[in-house]
C-alpha cells in the first residue's frame, strides 16, 4: 500500500496493489483485511488495483473449455465492491487481462476500483489494458487525465547530422513529399 498526499488538491491517497489468492476462502480473507484497512483509515481516497483473481460476470471469461466461473465467487466479489463503495473505472484497450499460456482461456482478472469521490475529483480517470508481453497478464495502467499533446515532435539522432549526404537526403525527401 502506498499512503501519500496529492499536493495539488491537498488530498490524502491510499493506493493498494492487490494480488489475490486463487481460492475463494483466501480471497474472502483478503477482502476482509482490505475492508478493515479502509475502515481504520477513513480520511482519504482509496484506489485498489491489481490481480483480484475474480471476475464480475460470466462474460469476463471465454475459452475453449467454456469452464464456468464460480457464481458465488462472482457474487462475493461484487458484494465486496459494493460494501467498499467502489466502482470500476471505465476501460480502454483489450477486454481480457489474463490469458492461459496456450491461449485457450481468457479472463478479466485485473482492474482498478475507486470510490465516487475519486471520479468527482478526476472525472477523466480511465484504465487502459495494454498488450501482454512476457507475463500471462496484461499490464493495466491508470490515467487521470486525457491530454492531447498534438502531433509528435520530429526527433533525430545527432549521429545522422554528421553523416555525409544526410542534409541532401532530407532535402530530397522533403521535396518529394510535397
Amino acid at each position: 500500500m502506498l499512503d501519500g498526499r496529492w499536493v495539488i488538491q491537498n488530498q490524502r491517497l491510499y493506493i493498494v496493489n492487490v494480488y489475490a489468492p486463487c481460492d475463494l476462502v483466501g480471497k474472502i480473507a483478503l477482502w476482509g483485511e482490505l475492508r478493515q484497512l479502509k475502515v481504520s483509515n477513513p480520511n482519504g481516497l482509496w484506489c485498489f488495483h491489481g490481480d483480484f483473481n475474480s471476475m464480475r460476470s460470466q462474460e469476463e471469461r471465454i475459452g475453449s473449455s467454456q469452464r464456468m466461473a464460480d457464481t458465488s465467487d462472482i457474487s462475493d466479489f461484487n458484494e465486496w465492491i459494493s460494501d467498499m463503495e467502489l466502482q470500476e473505472i471505465k476501460g480502454f484497450g483489450g477486454r481480457f487481462t489474463w490469458f492461459r499460456p496456450n491461449g485457450t482461456i481468457k479472463s478479466r482478472l485485473d482492474r482498478f476500483l475507486v470510490p465516487d469521490q475519486w471520479i468527482s475529483l478526476w472525472p477523466d480517470t480511465s484504465q487502459h489494458i495494454l498488450q501482454r508481453d512476457y507475463s500471462d497478464h496484461c499490464p493495466v495502467i491508470l490515467k487521470t487525465r486525457m491530454v492531447d499533446w498534438g502531433p509528435k515532435p520530429f526527433r533525430v539522432v545527432d549521429w545522422w547530422l554528421n553523416q555525409k549526404g544526410y542534409q541532401r537526403m532530407v532535402r530530397e525527401a522533403w521535396i518529394n513529399d510535397q
